[in-house]
């Protein structure tokens, strides 16, 4: 099932597997509960870019240094917290619908997660700890699912391609 593979960044390690043991609950309540455990045990830090560039570490890296420095980082460690509990998960890159109508170099957007559970789907924003029940992405439309983002852009020209490509955008 492709929302179990592990990608390039989400390996479900040891190390991961320390994380997911002190994480109780099973299904929904799992979700939740990894959602607080995020919010609880890491913590964003823009300033910590210089150190950690954005989208670049894997999920090893992430729990070592309990810094994330943007929504693909918590997304990442929300994808293998659930996957190495058998819950089918994707990475989903979105882009805002303002940025949509003006776009430009400065790219708008965010990361989301969707996990399967029976047969629910459930939007998770790991970046603010919010599960949407209606999978609804509020001022974003979806353009991307996939594993995670090393996976899907090998190098950011192939993702600004694919981003100018899926939205016919030329700036």
């Amino acid at each position: 099932m492709r929302g179990l593979k592990e990608g390039k960044q989400t390996k479900v390690t040891e190390l991961v597997n320390k994380e997911i043991r002190k994480i109780e609950g099973n299904g929904l309540g799992y979700l939740i509960n990894v959602l607080k455990y995020i919010k609880k045990n890491y913590r964003f830090s823009r300033e910590s870019r210089e150190k950690y560039p954005q989208r670049t570490r894997n999920t090893d890296e992430l729990i070592k240094s309990k810094i994330m420095t943007g929504c693909t980082d918590f997304a990442h460690l929300c994808l293998v917290l659930l996957r190495g509990k058998k819950i089918p998960a994707l990475y989903i890159e979105a882009f805002d619908k303002s940025w949509l109508k003006k776009p430009n170099k400065n790219i708008q957007g965010h990361i989301f997660v969707e996990a399967k559970i029976g047969n629910e789907k459930y939007i998770l924003d790991p970046t603010a700890g919010d599960i949407n029940f209606v999978g609804k992405y509020k001022q974003y439309i979806p353009m991307i699912k996939g594993i995670d983002f090393l996976t899907l852009f090998p190098n950011n020209r192939i993702y600004e391609y694919k981003v100018k490509k899926h939205f016919n955008i030329k700036f």
